[in-house]
Parts: C-alpha cells; sequence; structure tokens
C-alpha cells in the first residue's frame, strides 16, 4: 500500500514544495493577463494560456499535496481553467488569428467567471505560512 507523508507536518517543506511555486505561477498569471489588457492581442492571450496551463499542471500534478485550507480554492481554479481553456480554444479556432489580431472573448456564463476569492485564499494562506516559517528559513 502507498503510503505519502503528509506535508501539514513540514510547513517548511509545505511552503516550498507546493504554496510557493504555485504562488509565484499564479503571479506569472496575473502579470500576464495585466500585459494583455494593456493591449488585447492574441500574442498577450497566448501568454495568458501558457501561464494558466502552467498553474492548472501543477495543481493536477500536485493534487494530493495541496494543503487542506487551499484545497477547494484550488479546485475552483481548475474547474476555472477547465472552462476557460476550452473556451479559448474554440474561440482560437474559429478565429484562426495572427499574434498581432484583436483578441477579446468573453466568458459564456457567470460560472466561469475567475474565482477571485479562490485567488485570494491562496494568496493570503501563502503570507501566512510563509511569515509563519520565516524563523526556520535560514536553516
Amino acid at each position: 500500500m502507498f503510503k505519502k507523508q503528509a506535508m501539514s507536518n513540514d510547513p517548511k517543506k509545505e511552503y516550498q514544495q507546493i504554496v510557493l511555486p504555485l504562488y509565484l505561477l499564479m503571479q506569472l498569471s496575473i502579470k500576464a493577463y495585466k500585459k494583455y489588457m494593456q493591449n488585447k492581442i492574441y500574442l498577450h492571450a497566448l501568454v495568458i494560456m501558457s501561464s494558466n496551463i502552467k498553474v492548472y499542471n501543477f495543481i493536477i500534478n500536485h493534487i494530493g499535496e495541496i494543503p487542506e485550507p487551499i484545497q477547494d480554492d484550488a479546485l475552483e481554479l481548475v474547474n476555472h481553467y477547465d472552462i476557460w481553456m476550452t473556451q479559448f480554444n474554440a474561440f482560437e479556432a474559429d478565429k484562426k488569428p495572427s499574434l498581432n489580431d484583436d483578441f477579446i472573448f468573453h466568458h459564456l456564463d457567470q460560472q466561469s467567471a475567475f474565482p477571485r476569492q479562490a485567488e485570494q485564499n491562496i494568496f493570503t494562506y501563502y503570507h501566512q505560512l510563509k511569515s509563519s516559517i520565516k524563523p526556520f528559513t535560514n536553516e
């Protein structure tokens, strides 16, 4: 039988292996989104897609290691990305844009809107965990 050591017993390991990488990948998506909002072209939309795929894959690849306090939030992100990427791919296939073409699409329903509260919960957890292990980071 496979037994996996729970990371919750080691906050530093949880921070370094799960929470910090997830936080940084989510920051990458935020940066991509900000650039897209300044110039809504296909090139920047592709960068958002690339960033979102990285967040999505990280969560999926570490699904059993996501800390319990943010598990629901991680699942909300995955669900959002499933919907968003499906819409993105369909829109992309329909429009066949060039890199400098305008690329603006809207979510089809309210259930596909970005889960801002889930994002905030993950960021709050990141900051709380980071500050709780701060005295131990130099070891």
